[in-house]
């Protein structure tokens, strides 16, 4: 491993390669390729300033903040209906 090499931490929910803005612009193209298969946090001065992720990770503010917090089994469509159904009380 060279001097300055990206480090492996814990992300929210999976791992992520933690490498700092220099190392990315010098390497761009090997963490590019990266990205399809793992998400990639960017650091400046050693604190966190962006995710690189590949086209199939479809992520949302709102969604990444709610992760842990909304159970896995939810079912949309099963709240719209619990929604509709007090508000409807409600009037």
């Amino acid at each position: 491993m060279f001097e300055g090499a990206p480090s492996m931490k814990t992300s929210r929910a999976a791992l992520a390669l933690v490498v700092n803005s220099t190392d990315l612009q010098n390497n761009f193209g090997k963490y590019l390729e990266l990205a399809s298969k793992q998400e990639i946090v960017i650091t400046k001065k050693g604190k966190p300033v962006a995710r690189l992720l590949g086209m199939e990770k479809t992520v949302s503010f709102l969604s990444d903040q709610l992760v842990g917090l909304v159970p896995r089994d939810i079912n949309e469509n099963n709240c719209k209906d619990e929604m509709l159904a007090k508000q409807s009380a409600l009037s």
